[in-house]
């Protein structure tokens, strides 16, 4: 998936978010209440495994060094 993230870099105030997004790969975007377009926060997922998919799942078991799925932490 990819995600593209608009940042006006005339506008100082955004830097702080611009260095999240590179330095910590996070992504800051508004609640989706708070859009002007009730579609602009719309996706959808497809969730078929394709060609890749074997692929990264190997890549995770050698990152991971398990093919056990670890629990979520917050």
């Amino acid at each position: 998936m990819k995600i593209y993230k608009f940042k006006d870099l005339r506008d100082e105030s955004v830097y702080d978010h611009l260095f999240q997004i590179i330095d910590e790969n996070k992504v800051w975007c508004a609640s989706p209440g708070s859009l002007n377009d009730d579609k602009e926060f719309d996706f959808k997922m497809d969730y078929k495994p394709t060609e890749r998919t074997a692929i990264l799942f190997m890549n995770m078991i050698k990152k991971l060094g398990t093919s056990k799925i670890p629990s979520y932490q917050n």
